[in-house]
């Protein structure tokens, strides 16, 4: 069938005064209909108010058939929890961790909402209104709708559907924690206050900037202390009822970071009886860690600890004891060996590479307050190579 544009309501056959006829649908709905076949040899209809409207509908419709854009009216049709499991099964090329994180925003977010919409049937205002609705923090919002926007990129990609109806949906704004940034006497303290067997561990986390999931999968094999370097090719994750997930690290790269001397002493001290494959830290009783654990029954008990203390020494006169910031992150001290690095004088690229980031711009994003610094000594550095001080003044 030859596309074409057809009058609904008057027909080509004239009367005997020499008008068109009437057709029975005049009058009824939009006048002219555009006519085309499905790539499935189908017809298919859409109507418009105008002859100009259907004409250039049907001129995109050629133009997308001959680019490969053209998407099938039927393919709409598809009931998107159906094709939610064909997106999760298709994605394996996704982390073990990325795969659970997906599954649980599936069942939890995205099924109950779109499962008995049909993929074209979807709108940016019907997403709005969706994102509108989900009573959480605003970065776990932002999360789920990620999730679906991915989802419905990949409709596109199957052409199932022309545009992406998630794509520039006003997300909530929340407001970003600030990063904390410990000093050597708040670390030593919070050192001092946990239990002697996690005390390797923060120092670990404060100097070498591991990620806990990095830190607590670490191995014996994977510690070069002769060298003062650990090879970091692994990240645990823990998923509530199941077993552990490893995987690569975050930027999906293994690096090797520096450790400082005294710190590869401790862990030359804590792992001289174990194993290549042996774990580095473990729980007391010689598991391995779980984050979320270690948090509350470890770190949060060690910085209530801290605080009591400088709270006892304002009692006995003390007059600015050590404490520590309420609510700090075991991931704040990924933050502190950033800023101690750069206030090492360590460039933008060794900071990247000691943190494992996938590029230099998400550190300078990530860490751009603490290279103000460096725009100081440079400025200065500027000052004495173009005007250099004069001798006698020097003396």
């Amino acid at each position: 069938m030859v596309a074409r544009v057809e009058d609904r309501w008057l027909s080509k056959k004239k009367d005997s005064d020499g008008k068109r006829k009437r057709k029975s649908t005049y009058g009824v709905g939009n006048r002219w209909m555009a006519i085309w076949d499905d790539l499935d040899g189908i017809a298919r209809t859409k109507k418009f108010p105008t002859q100009e409207q259907a004409q250039a509908f049907l001129d995109d419709v050629t133009a997308d058939k001959k680019t490969g854009t053209y998407v099938d009216a039927r393919a709409g049709e598809k009931f998107i929890g159906d094709l939610l499991d064909q997106w999760f099964s298709a994605s394996v090329h996704w982390k073990a961790s990325t795969r659970n994180a997906a599954e649980s925003d599936i069942r939890a977010h995205l099924k109950p909402q779109w499962k008995d919409w049909t993929v074209g049937a979807v709108r940016k205002r019907d997403v709005q209104d969706w994102v509108g609705r989900i009573d959480l923090a605003p970065r776990t919002v932002g999360t789920i709708h990620g999730r679906f926007l991915t989802f419905m990129s990949w409709c596109v990609e199957e052409r199932l559907i022309g545009k992406n109806p998630a794509a520039k949906v006003r997300l909530p704004k929340g407001r970003a924690r600030e990063h904390l940034f410990l000093s050597v006497q708040q670390v030593t303290a919070l050192a001092d206050a946990i239990d002697e067997h996690f005390r390797p561990l923060i120092w670990l986390l404060a100097t070498c900037g591991l990620r806990i999931g990095e830190a607590v999968e670490l191995r014996v094999k994977d510690l070069q202390l002769d060298r003062g370097r650990i090879r970091i090719e692994r990240s645990v994750v823990f998923v509530k009822g199941g077993p552990p997930i490893v995987g690569p690290p975050k930027s999906g790269k293994a690096r090797t970071v520096s450790v400082a001397p005294f710190v590869a002493k401790m862990l030359q001290e804590l792992v001289q009886h174990r194993r290549g494959n042996d774990l580095v830290f473990t729980t007391v009783r010689g598991f391995q860690i779980r984050p979320n654990n270690f948090k509350r029954r470890q770190f949060d008990n060690a910085v209530t600890k801290v605080n009591a203390a400088a709270g006892a020494a304002r009692g006995l006169g003390v007059k600015k004891p050590v404490t520590v910031p309420e609510g700090l992150w075991v991931h704040d001290l990924r933050h502190t060996a950033a800023s101690w690095l750069v206030r090492s004088g360590a460039s933008v690229k060794a900071v990247q590479r000691q943190l494992g980031h996938a590029t230099a711009s998400i550190t300078l994003d990530t860490y751009a307050g603490l290279f103000d610094q460096d725009l100081d000594d440079l400025s200065s550095r500027l000052e004495l190579m173009i005007r250099p001080v004069p001798v006698a003044d020097a003396a």
